[in-house]
């Protein structure tokens, strides 16, 4: 969805943001801040509208208005997207990573570089078979 408010935006110049409302919850001071889309303007927008393939019926929810379900959703994807490509990239490059790696152990870097393709499954068995302590930094997609 995100992809098509981008496109929408981008060729029509139009914002598909029609209003912010902002509700105090009770008791903090936190603000929950809601976007609610433009749809009609979108929905004018036939081409890219049409590519997006929702039935109307879809935008009668108000849950479907807010901004940031789909915003959320499109994060959500491009951190899994960036994880896979991450996981093969190291699995493509493991030879010439633990070749940097070797170089760097003698260097005040040599405990600041350590990858694996270990699924979550096989941490706690590999950390005693390597006896090492795991920091992870981002967990990989069990390929």
């Amino acid at each position: 969805m995100c992809y098509y408010l981008r496109n929408f935006v981008q060729h029509s110049g139009a914002l598909p943001i029609k209003q912010v409302i902002e509700t105090p919850e009770p008791y903090q001071i936190k603000v929950n801040t809601v976007f609610v889309l433009n749809i009609d303007s979108f929905k004018d927008f036939k081409k890219e509208f049409a590519k997006a393939n929702i039935a109307d019926s879809y935008w009668e929810d108000a849950n479907n208005l807010s901004f940031m379900k789909h915003a959320n959703a499109y994060v959500a994807q491009l951190i899994a997207l960036y994880q896979l490509a991450l996981a093969e990239y190291i699995k493509a490059n493991k030879d010439t990573l633990d070749e940097i790696q070797a170089k760097m152990k003698d260097t005040v870097l040599r405990n600041a570089i350590v990858w694996s393709n270990t699924s979550l499954q096989d941490v706690p068995n590999t950390m005693k078979q390597n006896n090492f302590t795991l920091h992870p930094i981002v967990t990989l997609p069990d390929l």
